[in-house]
């Protein structure tokens, strides 16, 4: 079982109208940017004013606009396209090329105009006429101008190359560069016609300050599921807030040119705009405060939950995504937040009694709501009361609070929590009542947890506590890990090329290597069960993930014998071996069975048997002769024949070791 939840906390829906507000933004900062250039090079007026009154916008901000947007639009390409390793690597060095020359530029004007140097970057470089003034780089600009696009060229080149830790200060950056070019725009609604500071007075520009926020917005979204983006899309009540907050930064410049409006065409005087501005600021402050605070209320009361089945297909349309490598469906649900708990004396979290963890559900909507809900919004039918039996924020084994569900399966449930006392996060994985009360359950639970405890390797979820609450539930305590499953990746990227496949599945082989070292076979190998962290470098930190099938050999406790004796048939269909699908005796070849099955599903973008039934889909492993790579897909030879081997019939013919198989995923990344 996975112990990795796919930012359970974001609303996928707004992070998709993030992506697409993000492409929107930097289409229209390219068109404005060429429209300047290009207004210095036909002397058109127009053009060079932004299709606005007030100053003109100088060139060499045009050419820097158009510069950092293409950086943007690779970068988007690059984080939201399935692009190979190659190109990516081309369209990074391309965009930190196009960023070091607007920094350079950028500095350059700004050390000339705070320092009172004359250092000629008001170069010419191509005039229509000798009345004009021509197309000139990488000056002039004001030091306001030069400051942001220094921080918008510095942030570009985080979000780059740097890892994921550092995507936030690139986006603090991106709110400095909003922030140091709006004043004009303020000033501009404001009736000021000028900005004297230090370095001179400067004529107000709300072009200057329209062209930023179309360009500090679109560097901001281009990973919106990160940092302080992610943040402003979580679920949580702090992310609601957050978003009424940058409504109110939206609505007050609006606000602003109402003012200017009623003032310019002399509706109001001076002064009475000023008050109206201020009722008006007010009044929006309060409505959108107190819109946050319901908003953040019903998130924290209500017990919403969207019903799979309701949810359409397709990872845009899910408003997110749970990857709890479990074989049932367990995407797509908003979890309840505390209808089972109340925060009791200093601010613990503490349990509700039975009987007060009640839900009420649209038996014909198969929606949620709250328990002081009696009917149906949406189709009037009387809803039904149910026990709800989530542990979600309540305090469990009295050291963990309950935070998020991350998935429920048929043997268990996981849970995100935060440790009491030392605030870490774990993911705590819950056997059902049902099987608590069962010897059986409860040991092959507990051998789960003896075979993770036994199992130290960074390619391996490591395990943190095991034990059992005063009321007898059995619970197992994991390293918590955000990231994706390889069968997201998959299904996201339809297929994976041969390099990014190898450099996946390489710390996959580490992993069993060293399970298989120590006489554990996972029995349970599949692409959900493979949970991969982008390691800031491209590629992924990979964990295997789910040992509760787990096989222990070459030891003498005989309740392990028991557990994992012969006549069992489990394991995932598309991924077992002929020897699980017809209950034989197993051992490491079933793992490097399952191991060919994902590398083919990798590549192919399916596995190699499937079929609409489970019973059909074993039959084929036991009967069907292994499919071969299609040919139209570039694989190398030893790749098809490394794959090949793994998915004979007979285990004697496959691999001796996983290391065989490593070896050539070795030779392709090498």
């Amino acid at each position: 079982m996975a112990t990795v939840q796919n930012d359970a906390y974001i609303n996928q829906r707004l992070v998709l109208f993030a992506k697409r507000l993000a492409i929107a933004l930097v289409g229209i900062a390219t068109i404005l940017g060429a429209c300047i250039t290009y207004g210095w090079i036909a002397d058109a007026e127009i053009f060079k004013h932004m299709f606005m009154s007030g100053p003109v916008v100088w060139s060499s901000v045009g050419i820097n606009t158009v510069l950092l947007a293409v950086v943007v639009g690779l970068l988007i390409g690059c984080f939201q396209l399935s692009l190979s390793d190659k190109v990516m690597f081309y369209c990074k060095v391309i965009g930190s090329i196009l960023c070091l020359i607007v920094f350079a530029s950028a500095l350059s004007t700004v050390i000339e105009t705070l320092g009172g140097l004359d250092l000629g970057l008001n170069h010419i470089w191509y005039r229509p006429s000798e009345d004009s003034s021509g197309l000139s780089y990488p000056g002039p600009m004001t030091p306001d101008v030069s400051i942001a696009f220094i921080a918008l060229s510095v942030a570009l080149f985080i979000q780059t190359w740097l890892s994921h830790s550092k995507i936030e200060i690139a986006q603090w950056l991106c709110a400095v560069a909003l922030v140091v070019t709006s004043l004009p725009l303020v000033g501009a609604m404001s009736g000021a016609e000028s900005l004297c500071t230090f370095f001179g007075c400067l004529r107000m520009s709300e072009a200057i300050s329209i062209l930023f926020i179309l360009l500090s917005g679109s560097c901001f979204l281009i990973r919106p599921d990160q940092g302080l983006s992610a943040f402003l899309w979580s679920y949580s009540a702090a992310g609601l807030v957050a978003r009424r907050a940058a409504l109110l930064v939206i609505f007050l410049p609006a606000i602003f040119g109402l003012r200017f409006a009623l003032v310019h065409y002399q509706i109001v005087d001076n002064s009475l705009g000023w008050v109206a501005f201020g009722v008006g600021g007010l009044a929006l402050a309060i409505a959108l405060v107190v819109s946050g605070v319901r908003s953040a209320e019903q998130l924290m009361t209500s017990a919403v939950r969207v019903s799979p089945a309701l949810v359409p297909q397709g990872a845009d349309s899910i408003p997110f995504s749970i990857n709890t490598g479990l074989d049932q469906n367990a995407s797509g649900a908003v979890q309840r937040l505390g209808t089972g708990s109340f925060m009791g004396a200093e601010g613990r979290v503490e349990a509700l009694p039975p009987s007060e963890r009640v839900r009420k559900v649209c038996l014909a909507c198969e929606v949620e709501f709250s328990k002081d809900e009696d009917v149906c919004p949406e189709c009037e039918s009387a809803l039904t009361g149910m026990v709800d039996k989530s542990l979600v924020g309540q305090l469990f084994a009295d050291k963990y609070e309950v935070v998020w569900a991350l998935g429920d399966g048929g043997m268990a449930s996981v849970y995100l929590a935060k440790h009491l006392y030392t605030k870490q996060d774990v993911a705590i994985k819950v056997l059902h009542a049902s099987l608590s009360g069962n010897i059986h359950g409860v040991k092959r639970f507990q051998q789960e947890a003896k075979a993770l405890g036994t199992l130290n390797h960074p390619n391996i979820v490591g395990v943190k506590d095991f034990g059992f609450t005063t009321g007898g539930e059995a619970f197992l305590a994991m390293e918590y890990i955000k990231g994706t499953s390889l069968s997201d990746i998959i299904r996201k990227k339809k297929s994976l090329t041969t390099l990014e496949t190898a450099l996946i599945m390489v710390q996959v082989c580490e992993a069993l290597l060293h399970a298989h070292g120590e006489g554990i076979i996972h029995r349970d190998l599949k692409p959900s069960n493979i949970m991969c962290s982008p390691d800031g470098r491209g590629g992924y930190d990979v964990k295997v993930v789910d040992f509760g099938l787990a096989k222990v050999t070459g030891r003498d406790d005989p309740e392990m014998i028991k557990l994992t004796q012969t006549g069992d048939c489990q394991g995932s269909p598309p991924y077992m071996s002929p020897e699980q699908c017809t209950s034989r005796p197993v051992d490491y070849r079933s793992d490097i069975y399952a191991l060919g099955c994902i590398i083919f599903e990798c590549l192919a973008g399916s596995p190699p048997f499937l079929s609409t039934s489970v019973f059909e889909t074993m039959t084929m492993h036991v009967t069907s002769p292994a499919p071969g790579m299609p040919p139209n897909l570039q694989i190398p030879q030893n790749i098809r024949s490394m794959i090949a081997t793994s998915l004979e019939k007979d285990p004697e013919s496959r691999q001796k070791s996983v290391q065989e198989i490593q070896a050539v995923l070795v030779s392709v990344i090498s």
